[in-house]
This record gives structure tokens, C-alpha cells and sequence, in this order.
């Protein structure tokens, strides 16, 4: 589940402070497809993509967040009286801004035969607020 590898993300990422471990990028890149006719499909069919290609993009964007903005916040809270050790990590990683990469399809801007449900959870991930526009809250 999501909670579940976030809590061993988090885990990995404080472990030991002194590795300095962060997490500056998130690429959710799932996709499932399911096929068919509209007549033919079950709403359960549906659900199955939504639930992969959209939900589960938000989802855990919005579980990751607390970690690429803590990645983002170290930036800003290392000073001049920092320790050389903490210094140095933050010269080291200075360079990578936290970011999320969101993998669609072209499905989900133009519709193809038989893809009704991966198209139309395509193009929810599309249009979605999680893409594009997270830049600004990290």
C-alpha cells in the first residue's frame, strides 16, 4: 500500500541524520490499461484504471510531500554555524531542487477505440492539480 512505502521511505530517508539522506525526486510512472468496448467493460474496469493511473498518482504525491518539502527545507535551514559534516552535504546536494515527474499518456489527450477507461484515466491524470502545479508548494 501507499502508507506502507512511505513509512519505509521515511525510515530510509531519517534513519541516520548524519547520512543525510533526503528525497528530492518522486516519478510516478504507473499505468495500467484496460480494453474493450464500453458495453463490454464492467465499471469495475474502470475503477481498476482510475484507481491505478489517477488515484494512485495522487495519493502518493500527497504522501511523498512531507518529504520533498523537509528535502527543501534543509536548503533553507543550514547556516553558517553549521558543522562541516552537515556543510559539506549541503554544498553537495545545493544542486537538486525537490521535484515530481508525472508520466501520462497521449491517450489521455486524444482518445483511441476500445480505451474508453485508460483513456479517460489518462486524461484525469492530465488535467489533474497534482500535475504541474506542485512547484510551487515545495
Amino acid at each position: 500500500s501507499v502508507a506502507d512505502f512511505v513509512a519505509r521511505l521515511g525510515w530510509l530517508v531519517t534513519e541516520d541524520p548524519k547520512q543525510h539522506r533526503r528525497l528530492y525526486a518522486l516519478v510516478n510512472n504507473a499505468g495500467v490499461g484496460t480494453g474493450g468496448a464500453v458495453d463490454w467493460l464492467k465499471m469495475s474496469d474502470y475503477e481498476f484504471n482510475m484507481n491505478v493511473n489517477f488515484y494512485g498518482m495522487v495519493r502518493l504525491t500527497k504522501a511523498c510531500l512531507p518529504l520533498l518539502k523537509a528535502a527543501a527545507a534543509m536548503e533553507e535551514s543550514v547556516g553558517p554555524a553549521a558543522g562541516p559534516s552537515l556543510l559539506k552535504a549541503r554544498a553537495r546536494f545545493a544542486r537538486f531542487t525537490p521535484r515530481i515527474v508525472n508520466v501520462t499518456s497521449c491517450a489521455g489527450l486524444v482518445t483511441t477505440g476500445f480505451m474508453s477507461a485508460y483513456c479517460a484515466s489518462k486524461h484525469a491524470a492530465e488535467v489533474s492539480p497534482a500535475k504541474g502545479r506542485l512547484r510551487s508548494t515545495i
